[in-house]
C-alpha cells in the first residue's frame, strides 16, 4: 500500500496517522525518513527488507522532493528507476506514506507511475479562515491572527487546542489581542535543519547556553545523541564541500548545481562556513567520527557525549 500526501507538513502529519488507522498497521513498527538528509536509496532499502520479527512495517518518507517542484540535490536515473520499480511491485505488508508540498506535473513519466500505482490525496485549508470560524463569537483583529499564525506556523495541527485556550482565557470578554496570544500560545519550533545550524554556530562562537538551548529543541524534536552525531556529521562534511567550492570562486548558483543541493541551503552553509577555517573543520570531523565509535562501542554515554561537545566548542 503506497500514499501520496500533497501539502504542508502539519496537515500531511495528521493524515498519517489516520490512513496508519484505517489500514490497522498501528501496532506495527516505523520508519521514518527525510529524503532532505538521509540517502535515497535508504527507505527502498527499508521497503524491500523483511523482518524476522514483525513482516508488517510503516515506512514514511517525508520531502519527498523528487516528486516536488524543489530540488533538493540531484537523483540519479538508476534511483528513480528503482522507486518505479517497487511502485508496480510493492509489498502489502510495508504501508508506505510519502509526503510533498506539491507535485511536479512537468515529471510526466513519474507522475503517470504515482497516480496509476498509489493514492495520491491532496491536503489544504485557508488558516486564516479557519481562525475566523472559531472566533466567530469573539473580536479579534487582523493583527492578532497573523499574530497567532506566526506562532502556529509548521505545527497548524496545535490550532484547535491553542483557539479553545484562548477562548477560555478570554470566556468573559469575548476579545482576542496580540497580548492575549503573546501570553497563551507557545511559538512554533523552528525546523530541524535551521536547529541545527544554530546548533553548530553556537558550537563555534562556544556559546554553551545557546547551544544547550538549541539542543533541548532537537531533542523535542525526536532527535536523540546518536541521530545528531550523524546530522552533525553530514552538516560539516558539506560545510567542508561548500567552504572549498567557495574558495574556488563558484557561485551560490554552481556550488548548489555541483553538490545537488538547494541553493537556500547552499546560502545557509556559507554563513556557517565563515566561522571555520578549513583545518577546524577537518579537526571536527575527526572528532565527531572518534566520538561516534566510543559511543556506539558503549565506551561514552551519549548525552555525556553531547555535554562534551558542548564544552568543548570548536
Amino acid at each position: 500500500m503506497i500514499f501520496v500526501l500533497v501539502g504542508p507538513p502539519s496537515l500531511t502529519k495528521q493524515k498519517q496517522e489516520e490512513l496508519i488507522l484505517q489500514n490497522h498497521f498501528q501496532q506495527e513498527e516505523r520508519f521514518t525518513y527525510d529524503l532532505e538528509t538521509i540517502s535515497f536509496f535508504s527507505f527502498l532499502e527499508e521497503v524491500n527488507t523483511i523482518s524476522f520479527l514483525s513482516p508488517r512495517k510503516i515506512v514514511i518518507v517525508k520531502n519527498a522532493f523528487f516528486l516536488g517542484t524543489e530540488t533538493v540535490r540531484k537523483v540519479a536515473e538508476e534511483e528513480i528507476d528503482a522507486f518505479l520499480d517497487y511502485l508496480l511491485h510493492p509489498s502489502e505488508d510495508v504501508l508506505m506514506i510519502l509526503s510533498v508540498p506539491k507535485l511536479d506535473e512537468r515529471k510526466k513519466k513519474l507522475m503517470k507511475a504515482i497516480k496509476e500505482n498509489t493514492t495520491v490525496s491532496f491536503l489544504s485549508y485557508d488558516l486564516r479562515e479557519q481562525i475566523k470560524k472559531i472566533f466567530k463569537d469573539y473580536q479579534i483583529s487582523e493583527e492578532a491572527i497573523q499574530k497567532l499564525m506566526l506562532a502556529l506556523k509548521g505545527e497548524e495541527s496545535r490550532l484547535s487546542l491553542e483557539c479553545e485556550k484562548l477562548k477560555c482565557y478570554k470566556m468573559d470578554e469575548k476579545k482576542i489581542t496580540v497580548e492575549d496570544i503573546e501570553e497563551m500560545v507557545l511559538p512554533a519550533l523552528p525546523d530541524q535543519e535551521t536547529t541545527i545550524f544554530s546548533f553548530s554556530s553556537s558550537l563555534a562562537s562556544r556559546d554553551k547556553k545557546k547551544a544547550y538551548q538549541d539542543y533541548q529543541l532537537l531533542e523535542k524534536m525526536g532527535v536523540d545523541s546518536l541521530s545528531l552525531m550523524g546530522l552533525l556529521e553530514n552538516q560539516f562534511r558539506t560545510l567542508y564541500q561548500v567552504k572549498i567550492l567557495s574558495q574556488e570562486g563558484l557561485s551560490q548558483e554552481q556550488i548548489a548545481k555541483t553538490l545537488g543541493y538547494h541553493p537556500f541551503r547552499v546560502q545557509k552553509t556559507q554563513e556557517l562556513s565563515r566561522l571555520y577555517s578549513k583545518k577546524a573543520i577537518r579537526d571536527f570531523l575527526y572528532l565527531l567520527q572518534k566520538l561516534d565509535l566510543e559511543m556506539k562501542s558503549g565506551k561514552i554515554d551519549g548525552q555525556l557525549l553531547i555535554d562534551l561537545l558542548i564544552m568543548r566548542g570548536i
